[in-house]
């Protein structure tokens, strides 16, 4: 057995010419390879929706974001957050027994995509770090105990949730 990787010098081949030939000759699957009609209707009018929702709502936030006030741009997002819901989209990733869509994997992949087009898309929609994950743990491996008394309030988005990590000592 091997306790190194033994390397090979290859001067004519950088690590960049490598990474552009794999971009160009392993075909990467994107939302664009997906026909429409392979969509149920309801997710098709889901990400019309989202796209809608973003262009309209959400990207015009980014101003305030970058250069406004603080609490103007909570206010905003408060105000989206409340219209996503009013729209039956908030937390589409989230199990529906808790309040979410509960998406498939394909489907919330193209969710991400239309949302992410803007750093305030997740939170706007419910389904920001750390609280998504916390919630996919919680509710797999959470008692009814805490699932009520913190995975209800997460999806809902009435409490937020952290994450810490410590090192051995």
């Amino acid at each position: 057995m091997l306790d190194f990787v033994p390397v090979i010098p290859t001067p004519m081949i950088s690590s960049r010419s490598i990474l552009l030939a794999l971009l160009f000759l392993v075909p990467v699957p994107s939302s664009a390879q997906y026909a429409w009609s392979d969509l149920s209707a309801e997710m098709q009018v889901r990400l019309a929706m989202i796209r809608e929702f973003m262009d309209r709502e959400v990207i015009p936030l980014e101003g305030e974001m970058l250069h406004g006030d603080p609490e103007r741009l909570d206010a905003g997002v408060l105000a989206a957050q409340a219209k996503v819901k009013q729209m039956g989209l908030w937390a589409p990733n989230h199990p529906v027994e808790f309040g979410g869509l509960g998406l498939s994997m394909v489907d919330h992949g193209l969710f991400a995509e239309a949302v992410g087009r803007s750093p305030l898309g997740m939170t706007v929609f419910g389904t920001q770090a750390p609280d998504a994950g916390n919630i996919e743990i919680l509710h797999q491996h959470g008692t009814p105990a805490p699932q009520d008394r913190w995975l209800r309030p997460l999806v809902a988005g009435e409490i937020r949730s952290c994450f810490s990590m410590t090192e051995p000592a």
